[in-house]
């Protein structure tokens, strides 16, 4: 049965994969309150940053996009971890992980303008977190494709 397959390997890899599920429900949220409608950039000044980057809808599209190709990459690789497509699976979560901090980089760079007048905001700080937690999350999957690529050279996958 793929679906018991399916969660076994979820549950199998999860705890150590934690903050990349983290920073991909993130980014899901961020794609359906985007995308859902209603004028999300008009509530905050926090948005203004944003808004002058790339449009609401834009930005929904991008992270709708991101979320669910990482999600994909994180139910392949704890599911068929040991098959052709696993030696790869850690290559697509860094490429992930590396894409995503680029998109809350962004995320962080926008809304630090909303730093100029009182009352601050709390998504720059917030954002920011996010973004370290996804540069300790790619640096974990290039260990993990390091040793993907060793395994693979020394005959063990």
């Amino acid at each position: 049965m793929i679906v018991v397959r399916i969660v076994t390997g979820i549950r199998h890899h999860f705890h150590a994969r934690a903050g990349e599920w983290f920073c991909t429900a993130v980014l899901l949220n961020w794609a359906l309150v985007l995308l859902l409608p209603g004028e999300t950039f008009g509530t905050s000044a926090s948005f203004n940053g944003l808004a002058r980057i790339w449009s609401e809808k834009a930005w929904g599209i991008v992270c709708l996009i991101m979320g669910t190709a990482r999600l994909i990459a994180l139910i392949l690789n704890g599911t068929f971890a040991h098959t052709r497509y696993g030696h790869f699976s850690p290559h697509v979560r860094a490429a992930m992980a590396f894409s995503s901090c680029f998109v809350w980089f962004q995320i962080v760079y926008g809304m630090f303008g909303a730093w100029t007048a009182l009352p601050l905001s709390t998504g720059p700080g917030t954002y920011l977190a996010i973004l370290l937690l996804d540069a300790v999350n790619f640096r974990r999957a290039m260990d993990d494709t390091g040793e993907a690529v060793a395994a693979k050279r020394h005959g063990s996958t």
